[in-house]
């Protein structure tokens, strides 16, 4: 085997970064008299899972709507160094997939022609047969992957909040792009689904792609997220790996509670405790708990 030349830049011991997947610089949004963000600057790497925390109203939702195109916004917002807002609607809709808290329904369509619907930033592009069946493998793998094999036949408009809700993370897999923006998948889930869910997001990232997803529970949060971002009142109150971020004082300070800290398995769990809006934090004052 013949020997490669080194990089130059090896050789002195350096390596290169990987430009973030995406990146938002002083993003605000408005409406109206209120300001929903607040110059909020992020990025989101490669094969990272990261979340989105912050009591009701802190503007998760729309931060994930302004990273989707969905909502107006100040600032810029950059998919692997190129400004989103120029891309075609087509593209994006190939690069970034969107799951928003809920949506009104009024199709009785099937799971499996639902879930379908992920598909249709494609269909222009389905004119072989290896395509095709690419695109059932596709729509096959995201009804397995949320456990909705024997819904499959079943109308959407049948099912209980939970199963759609999991119908609908289906279709938003299927489109099957780099990046997946969430938002509380697993609010309406009981406690085996929401682990399924979370489980799933997470080894999407394994996979290579990227998710960003807002939730409430901090245990779930704390657990698979890689990095977490706190919000409030429309601001970036902190930013960095779980441990840092869901600290009593950030805890006190954002939500106004104390909370039960603790490790079961070497992961930490987090559990809302007292509420505190009206009495001073004092860190001692934590409780921590033992598993069981």
């Amino acid at each position: 085997m013949t020997n490669q030349p080194l990089n130059s830049e090896a050789t002195k011991g350096t390596i290169e970064k990987t430009a973030p997947l995406l990146t938002a610089s002083n993003l605000s949004v408005v409406k109206g008299q209120r300001t929903l963000l607040d110059n909020i600057s992020l990025h989101l790497e490669k094969g990272e899972l990261l979340g989105l925390i912050g009591p009701n109203g802190a503007g998760k939702s729309s931060l994930l709507m302004a990273l989707a195109q969905l909502s107006p916004y100040q600032g810029k917002v950059c998919y692997q160094e190129k400004n989103v807002a120029l891309f075609s609607v087509s593209e994006r809709a190939r690069l970034i997939a969107y799951l928003q808290q809920s949506t009104a329904l009024s199709w009785p369509l099937t799971v499996r022609d639902y879930v379908a619907l992920g598909r249709t930033p494609y269909r222009a592009w389905l004119n072989r047969a290896e395509k095709k069946q690419r695109e059932q493998d596709i729509i096959n793998s995201a009804i397995e992957q949320t456990g909705l094999g024997k819904f499959t036949n079943q109308r959407v408009d049948q099912l209980s909040g939970g199963e759609f809700a999991r119908v609908r993370l289906a279709r938003a897999l299927a489109v099957d792009t780099p990046l997946l923006l969430v938002d509380e998948p697993v609010a309406s889930l009981d406690p085996f689904h929401q682990l399924q869910v979370m489980e799933l997001l997470k080894a999407q990232c394994v996979a290579g792609k990227s998710v960003m997803l807002a939730l409430h529970d901090l245990t779930l949060a704390s657990r698979f997220c890689d990095r977490l971002l706190l919000l409030d009142k429309g601001c970036l109150v902190a930013a960095g790996e779980p441990r840092k971020i869901l600290t009593p004082a950030n805890l006190q300070r954002v939500y106004q509670v104390k909370a039960m800290l603790g490790e079961h398995q070497q992961q930490a769990y987090v559990v809302p405790w007292v509420c505190d809006s009206a009495t001073p934090f004092n860190n001692t004052e934590t409780l921590r708990g033992t598993s069981l």
